[in-house]
């Protein structure tokens, strides 16, 4: 029967974990996802938990059929919690009436949310809470079999945790859904309830007595019982907090990954129960070990973190595609400790029966104060030692908590001759750990693990300007500079590059203001979800024509460091006096604020990361568009880089099964919009459409990023709603039940996107033929748009060759400087992306002019067609090179002083460079272009 109640159990486990991911996530579009959010609703979870420990621990004596009772319990975890999976999608805009009034008030507003997740998840949770005392109950024949049984229980349990966890995250919801998946969890726990009840049914025994008495009274050992389990509880939960965070600057933050970093956890806390169980059963009195074990544990987490210094080199950074290497960081970083935890748990379980004689006492209070614990060591990890201490300092505070709850051991575990020689050990054991606290490598974070986890996005001249592990993640910025000027600053959060603002970074992010500016006629409030790096809210800021700005985020950390972006004060778009921030989880925002807008843009965090899907959902954007006023616009990223051609179908299916005029557009290398609108209708008014590039400040802007005439801006088209239905075409939306129509670890087809969507041929057919931009836009710009197409075409292919090696793009750079006015076009094919940062013009103020400021002053020069100063500064640059100087200087230099006129000093040039060239000059291609297209002379 044991064996078959353990397999029961285990049951039970996987069933479990498998509900509470699924009320995480589903509570996640309920309550929101920002840290807060998260936090009350783990509180509701595990408050549930610990109050069904109580009720055990408190009753579970009068029980007389424990597996009878078991089986029960089960049946009402699986309805109401199969239930709870199911009303969740009712639930966001049923409670979104009683947020509203406190979206500003988080004082009122989070007890509203704890509130409401802990009675909805009370029943479910404080049924889960009850079943492992009543098991206990259940199995447990005499006073030297319990700590057998309980921990045989306790780790099989954990171990169906461990899988649930996993299968939940990698199969069940991938094939089945959410409400799938909360079906097969329902079908475990009615699978554990009639494998129960034929036990209860085919047991020969008759149901148990009740005890004549029963011991209720807290006796001194028992306090100190149950201050150990709840620190152990708490040091267990605060130390994954902080490891998780640990983890996350070598593997991408996504839900896959957290999963797999839980395994491991409750891989240990499961294995550690059933050795207890071993270790009891040969010797009843090894609990008494557990002060011993308790320093052990604190040694692990000092040994575990110094260790932990060489295993990340061995694993490559980015995004864990398999899960083995969070898999093996996790077994290097937490195993140990969560091992030794489960030991611990059942140890302390088995002297409180010591104290109490009661199976169901014993378990329940243990159970109750650990759970409880574990629920406060998540709070203050959290909110109090990673935002005040960081991850170092939390490690080294908790290992040393660890001694606490070795020094509650009862005093009489060490009397007589036995206790004694125990003290002693303990003592041994003591030194080392305090050798090794005082032998703590403090500054190994900042001088290792960071600089490692930038090292994936860093060049020689990188620098890491700024550092917070604040509560939401570890924030950094690294700085790229050129000639000691900055020229791009990174955001990176964990393992993550969130953003930068290169030249591609700026142009995309900006993009999504600009767009919708130029088509709607009238922008007088604004919201953006996710600030990042700030250009999108930048943008904002820039035109004066809008009124009121929205920004919406969740990290505050983000947010306080924005002046690392923007150092100067006045300059940042957060100084702006019109602009109004709002720390919260973007869906939960556009649910429960009753503000309406005329243009609403996001630029969320990459789609792996957990909880980002939820802000591509069709969902999400039916919340979006209801948010928008009549006419208004929205603007979404579309990061292709980042995603599978299936992932891209999913999202824009969803997209356009909102917006009924949705189309594609392309605003970075391989950063695309998806943009609709609130049944915006009627031919753009032309001088409305321009007026953002009359501007002085945006029209500067879009100057430098490459939108330097309205019609480029156009000639980003990619396709309208009859592209974008074909593309779908059988492809289903992205949604809340299935949000793993994003591939877990997306093979990327850049090809196929370059050849059937990007490609500008097709592109600027689907543009002529299109009847979205027919409608939508006068003659004028329609025809400057599509004859823009080869236009554009450069500039993307700048952006794609960008600082990469490339060839000089001779034809190209010719019909743009003679066909054209564009100067930031030729410049960006001539490889000059300096521009925007103004790192070349601080390096000249400084007069620190040599051959290369040289050469690119002469590439300035030659975009701005000054002719004549473009050739004296690549002659000063040859000039100043001397004999290094590079064959693409005399290029240049000829091509100067041809477009100047200056025909024959050109040729003149060109037969220096064919003897200088030798046997490579017939050949080149240059000399076909300076022959074919300029009419030189050829030596």
């Amino acid at each position: 029967m044991r064996i078959l109640l353990c397999f029961v159990f285990f049951l039970s486990g996987v069933a479990g974990l498998i509900f509470e991911a699924l009320w995480f996530r589903m509570a996640g579009l309920t309550f929101g996802n920002g840290v807060w959010a998260s936090s009350l609703v783990l509180s509701s979870f595990m408050g549930g938990l610990a109050l069904g420990n109580a009720l055990s621990g408190r009753y579970g004596f009068r029980i007389r059929r424990p597996v009878r009772w078991y089986a029960r319990i089960e049946v009402l975890v699986g309805v109401v919690g199969c239930g709870l999976v199911l009303l969740f999608p009712a639930f966001p805009r049923l409670f979104a009436p009683l947020f509203q009034p406190f979206l500003e008030t988080p004082a009122i507003l989070n007890p509203l949310r704890l509130g409401l997740a802990f009675v909805l998840l009370m029943i479910p949770t404080t049924a889960m809470g009850a079943t492992l005392p009543i098991m206990v109950k259940a199995l447990h024949d005499d006073r030297l079999d319990f700590g057998n049984v309980l921990g045989q229980l306790y780790g099989w349990n954990t171990i169906g945790a461990m899988v649930g966890a996993l299968a939940a995250e990698t199969v069940l919801i991938t094939k089945f859904g959410v409400a799938g998946s909360a079906i097969a969890a329902m079908s475990l726990n009615f699978t554990a309830a009639a494998l129960a009840f034929w036990i209860d049914r085919s047991s020969p025994s008759s149901p148990a007595a009740l005890p004549e008495s029963r011991t209720t009274a807290m006796t001194s050992g028992m306090r100190r019982l149950t201050v150990a389990a709840f620190l152990c509880g708490a040091i267990l939960l605060a130390l994954e907090v902080v490891w998780f965070r640990l983890l996350q600057l070598f593997v991408a933050a996504s839900s896959h990954s957290f999963a797999v970093m839980l395994f491991v956890v409750l891989l240990g806390i499961g294995v550690g129960g059933l050795v207890s169980s071993r270790w009891l059963a040969r010797r009843p009195l090894a609990y008494r070990a557990f002060p011993h074990l308790a320093v052990v544990a604190g040694l692990l987490v000092v040994w575990s973190y110094i260790r932990f210094e060489s295993v990340p080199s061995a694993y490559p950074n980015g995004v864990d595609e398999t899960g083995m290497q969070t898999f093996w960081l996790s077994m290097h970083l937490m195993f140990p400790v969560s091992l030794v935890s489960g030991i611990l748990f059942t140890f302390l379980g088995r002297a409180a029966f010591e104290e109490l004689r009661d199976e169901t006492g014993a378990v329940g209070r243990i159970a109750f104060y650990n759970t409880v614990g574990a629920m406060m060591g998540a709070m203050v990890a959290g909110f109090v030692l990673l935002p005040r201490a960081g991850v170092e300092a939390s490690l080294f505070v908790l290992a040393l908590v660890y001694i606490a709850a070795a020094a509650l051991a009862p005093r009489a575990w060490f009397a007589g001759g036995a206790g004694r020689r125990s003290a002693g050990w303990l003592g041994v054991l003591a030194a080392v750990y305090a050798l090794s606290l005082a032998l703590f490598p403090f500054g190994l974070m900042r001088n290792h693990f960071v600089p490692s986890a930038v090292a994936t996005f860093a060049t020689p001249d990188t620098e890491i300007a700024e550092v917070r592990e604040g509560v939401n993640e570890t924030v950094i910025y690294a700085r790229d500079r050129w000639r000691g000027e900055v020229f791009a600053t990174r955001l990176i959060t964990n393992a993550i590059s969130m953003a930068s603002d290169d030249p591609n970074g700026k142009r995309y992010m900006k993009y999504f203001v600009y767009w919708p500016l130029a088509f709607h006629p009238n922008v007088e409030k604004a919201l953006l979800i996710s600030y990042g790096v700030g250009q999108t809210a930048k943008a904002f800021s820039d035109s004066s024509e809008i009124e009121d700005i929205d920004i919406v985020d969740l990290s505050t950390d983000i947010l306080d460091t924005h002046r690392v972006m923007f150092p100067e004060e006045g300059t940042s778009p957060l100084d702006d006096p019109r602009v109004d921030v709002h720390i919260e989880d973007g869906r939960f925002f556009l649910l429960t604020t009753d503000e309406s807008y005329d243009v609403i843009t996001a630029e969320p965090p990459p789609l792996m990361m957990a909880g980002v899907v939820n802000l591509y959902t069709q969902e999400y954007f039916e919340l979006l568009y209801e948010r928008l006023n009549p006419g208004g616009y929205a603007t979404y990223w579309l990061p292709v880089r980042l995603m599978a051609v299936t992932d891209t179908q999913a999202v824009v299916k969803a997209f356009c099964n909102v917006f009924e005029d949705c189309s594609l557009w392309r605003a970075g290398k391989l950063e695309l919009v998806l943009a609709g609108s609130r049944g915006a209708t009627g031919v753009v008014d032309p001088v409305r459409f321009r007026r953002q590039w009359e501007d002085p400040v945006v029209g500067r802007e879009l100057e430098v990023l490459g939108l330097e005439v309205p019609e480029l801006l156009l000639a980003t088209f990619l396709g309208d709603r009859e592209f974008l239905d074909a593309f779908t075409e059988g492809v289903p939306p992205l949604t809340d039940n299935f949000p793993h129509r994003l591939a877990r670890a997306p093979t990327i087809d850049i090809d196929f996107y370059y050849q059937n969507i990007l490609e500008h041929v097709a592109a600027s057919r689907r543009f002529r033929e299109s009847a979205f931009l027919r409608e939508r836009l006068p003659d004028s710009l329609f025809e400057g748009g599509l004859a823009h197409y080869p236009w554009q075409a450069m500039i993307d292919w700048a952006l794609d060759v960008y600082f990469g090696a490339r060839p000089i793009p001779l034809d190209p750079l010719h019909r743009v400087l003679t066909e054209t006015e564009l100067r930031t076009t030729p410049l960006w094919l001539l490889g000059d992306f300096m521009e925007p940062s103004g790192a070349v013009e601080a390096v000249v103020a400084r007069g620190d002019v040599d051959a290369e400021i040289s050469f690119l002053l002469g590439l300035r020069a030659m975009a701005a067609r000054d002719f004549a100063g473009a050739e004296a500064h690549f002659a000063r640059a040859q000039e100043l090179e001397g004999d290094n100087a590079d064959v693409d200087n005399d290029y240049y230099r000829i091509l100067a002083l041809r477009y100047d006129g200056k025909l024959d000093e050109a040729d003149e040039l060109v037969s220096e460079l064919a003897v200088k060239m030798g046997g490579r000059w017939q050949s080149s291609e240059f000399r076909r272009f300076y022959v074919e297209t300029l009419g030189g002379r050829s030596n």
